[in-house]
């Protein structure tokens, strides 16, 4: 019911408040229509007389644009006069108001100076609210609380009712004028297509100014701000994210021209731990990438064979316990060679024609046979799909890389900063050091 509400309400909203909105949206649809019908005529070479509709209503009505307004409007403000007895009316405002903003910022002072020394007092008072705090939590508990439970329920179901979500969006974009301008577009592209004429882009750039003004007159200021909220913070995110990766990529850099042992020196508090986690989490990571990289290698060499099958029975494996570390990927390939030796048959090869497609690799150094390179890509395997953590550490270091896997090749993102609800945290492994 409260959908169906929502809807009702919003095409209201759509038809009496921002009724110029609607009508543009029709006349918008008009010229699609007529603009497909001349695109089709011009294609299979029919010949059609096709006019477009004449606008139904008034632009300086619907926009609230007054172009004469607008000209005497600047004409009187950069006139001499004007501008004089502004810069007079500013100082007088000046000669009343100066005397008492010194009294403001006095008494501003003041004000300051009691709420630091209040807030940088210890509070002694332990497990008791403060007077703020229980003022706030009386009067949330009739308003906030309420309001915030009813828009979380509110939520919960549109999320599972989309339909009311998608016709929503629908109606306010139609009424907000963002349909018109697509419809719009789309038809004078197919206009220019077929005449290639000029005008339609000055046409064109007119109607789409009055849509946007249409759009910014009639639109709620809540929802323009609001917009303006969320675009800035998505601008504001990517910023911080693009300048975190290249922070990342220098990480990555020096993490390659590390030794093999590197012993991190400093005062408590320099960052330490922080280092030391942040080059974990991306030497883990590398390590999966090395294991990927070696794994096409391997996979190029004999690229008929069906490895789809193998890592198949490799992830069944690891699933089954079977397989639980590099030595028992080895021995569990190697046993499947054992098998081979002894029948050398395609059924025991994972059905592949070795006599047709090789059962050998020369590389120009030394030459592998298939189950050699199975045995390393067993391993390999192991070592990038195992979903397990790769760090083991004295101090706690949590993954949450994603492993992503429909049935072919698993992988991995590795991006640190992407959000997924779906997100499997790992545990690193404890090293736990005995003194003696």
């Amino acid at each position: 019911m409260g959908g169906v509400l929502l809807l009702i309400g919003s095409m209201l909203i759509g038809v009496f408040v921002t009724k110029y909105g609607v009508a543009r949206f029709v006349e918008s649809c008009v010229d699609f229509g007529v603009a497909v019908a001349t695109w089709f005529c011009k294609v299979f070479g029919i010949e059609a007389n096709i006019e477009g509709p004449s606008s139904s209503f008034d632009m300086g009505v619907a926009t609230g644009v007054d172009s004469e307004r607008i000209r005497r409007f600047f004409v009187g403000l950069v006139a001499p006069e004007n501008l004089g007895a502004y810069f007079g009316t500013i100082g007088k405002i000046l000669l009343i108001t100066l005397p008492f903003i010194w009294v403001v910022l006095l008494v501003g002072y003041v004000v300051f100076r009691l709420l630091k020394m209040i807030y940088l007092t210890p509070n002694t008072r332990h497990n008791v609210d403060t007077v703020p705090l229980r003022i706030w939590k009386k009067i949330s508990g009739y308003t906030y609380g309420p309001i915030k439970h009813f828009v979380s329920d509110y939520i919960a179901f549109l999320t599972q009712k989309k339909v009311y979500v998608f016709l929503f969006v629908l109606i306010w974009a139609v009424a907000m004028n963002i349909v018109t301008v697509l419809f719009e577009l789309v038809a004078k592209l197919l206009l220019f297509s077929t005449s290639f004429d000029d005008s339609l882009f000055g046409t064109g750039f007119v109607g789409f100014v009055t849509d946007i003004v249409i759009f910014l007159r009639y639109s709620p200021k809540t929802l323009l701000i609001a917009a303006v909220i969320v675009v800035s913070s998505i601008v504001r995110k990517n910023e911080g994210y693009r300048r975190i990766e290249n922070v990342v990529a220098k990480n990555e850099e020096i993490l390659e021209d590390l030794p093999v042992v590197t012993l991190f020196v400093g005062k408590m508090g320099t960052g330490k731990d922080l280092s030391m986690t942040t080059l974990a989490l991306m030497e883990s990571v590398r390590f999966r990438d090395l294991a990927h990289e070696r794994l096409v290698s391997n996979d190029l060499k004999f690229p008929y064979f069906p490895w789809i099958l193998f890592e198949t029975d490799l992830k069944k494996a690891i699933k089954d316990h079977r397989i639980f570390n590099k030595y028992t990927a080895k021995k569990f390939a190697e046993d499947k060679a054992e098998v081979f030796a002894d029948n050398p048959t395609k059924e025991n090869i994972y059905g592949y024609d070795f006599g047709r497609y090789g059962y050998e690799y020369d590389d120009g150094l030394r030459v592998q046979t298939v189950w050699d390179v199975l045995v390393d890509y067993a391993q390999l395997f192991f070592i990038y799909a195992f979903s397990s953590s790769m760090i083991i550490a004295n101090h706690a270091i949590r993954e949450d890389l994603v492993l992503t896997d429909v049935g072919n090749f698993p992988a991995w993102s590795s991006d640190f900063f992407s959000k997924h609800s779906d997100r499997e945290r790992r545990a690193f492994h404890v090293c736990a050091y005995i003194r003696f």
